[in-house]
């Protein structure tokens, strides 16, 4: 096989990127969105209506965490009348008038998107130093990250602040977020809120209550950003089957390094797997990266002959659908071979969502 850039009978389609397709070391466990619990989810609080016509994924997770922020307000019952085993779970106590955490926020947002079928995941994030702490110091929170196709690109949502973050109109990812504090331009960065801002029951707690109050006066001093110093990423967000968690993934570099102790508790190597690769935790998703080589031949001429790469990390899609120069085309399965014969491209699949220049595009399962 000879790999061309250019042929007389090629001809390449401008004005269309064609970016690399960034890789983690670490798989991440994805939850189907037709299980059985995240089916009655949708159905049950009619998230779909959430999703008006003509909207951008990134509006969707802002309706979606603005609806769960408005569900209940900042509470302890998953601390005093125990924890549940999904989001669901939770919001079904909801409706009894029990109130929760920000872990609580953060699951519960994750069931919501990936239910919609909007790629999510947990975070927890902490403030440095925290290896020793106090039984009423605030050092640690928990968010939500979902992958938006329209930004291509993570994005952090926290459900219980009702918050994300944004830099000259981008929201940003938890890293993003990091390196403006490191770097000390965190009050150039919006701190979007939500219409609903949160309230807290004091009385679900127990202990001091102003010892509480004090703590998210802290908590909010820099609009939260100083949380982002340690960042812990969960590889998975299976609620209903399987492990829910099999890996964490704890970054570091020059400014934090790798942790011995976490809040009075000595680290294990087996707790966390440690990176300072960014694409580890910021592996794209949902886009297409094509290569087109020309098929060898015996004479080494020319030829219209194409043999299409076409490579994505795509959860939940099941085939191409494949049109060339506008005329009929035909379905690809993922991981297999396909011959459009009227064209005389040979094309194969390796996990894709869509490319609107070559004319494949994506089916869900």
């Amino acid at each position: 096989m000879i790999e061309s850039d250019v042929f007389k009978e090629l001809r390449v389609i401008p004005g269309k990127s064609n970016p690399p397709i960034r890789r983690s070391r670490y798989p991440f466990l994805y939850e189907s969105f037709r299980v059985a619990g995240l089916k009655k989810l949708r159905k049950r609080y009619q998230l779909d209506s959430l999703t008006s016509a003509g909207a951008t994924d990134w509006d969707v997770m802002r309706s979606v965490r603005d609806w769960l922020r408005g569900r209940w307000d900042h509470g302890y019952h998953n601390t005093t009348n125990g924890t549940s085993s999904s989001g669901l779970d939770y919001l079904l106590r909801s409706e009894r008038g029990e109130s929760f955490t920000c872990a609580v926020f953060a699951i519960t947002l994750v069931e919501a998107l990936v239910s919609l079928g909007i790629p999510a995941r947990n975070l927890t994030i902490g403030r440095g130093p925290s290896d020793f702490v106090g039984p009423y110091d605030e050092v640690g929170h928990c968010i939500t990250e979902a992958w938006s196709n329209h930004f291509r690109k993570w994005i952090v949502l926290d459900a219980d602040a009702g918050a994300h973050y944004e830099e000259s109109g981008i929201p940003l990812s938890a890293l993003e977020i990091r390196q403006a504090w490191l770097e000390g331009r965190w009050k150039k960065l919006d701190f979007v809120r939500a219409p609903r801002l949160p309230q807290i029951r004091y009385e679900t707690f127990n202990g001091s209550k102003s010892h509480l109050a004090k703590g998210f006066r802290d908590f909010y001093r820099y609009n939260v950003i100083n949380f982002y110093q340690h960042l812990i990423y969960q590889m998975s967000n299976r609620h209903f089957t399987g492990a829910r968690i099999t890996r964490y993934i704890t970054w570091f570099d020059d400014c934090i390094p790798p942790r011995i102790v976490r809040h009075n508790t000595i680290v294990r190597a087996s707790d966390y797997t440690i990176t300072d690769t960014r694409d580890d935790v910021e592996y794209s998703l949902n886009h297409v990266h094509l290569r087109v080589l020309c098929v060898d031949n015996a004479e080494r001429k020319p030829s219209r002959e194409l043999q299409v790469h076409a490579e994505s990390e795509t959860p939940w899609f099941s085939h191409y659908e494949i049109k060339i120069d506008r005329g009929h085309g035909g379905k690809l399965p993922i991981h297999s071979h396909g011959i459009v014969t009227k064209a005389k491209i040979y094309l194969r699949s390796v996990r894709s969502m869509r490319s609107d220049a070559l004319g494949l595009k994506a089916q869900s399962q």
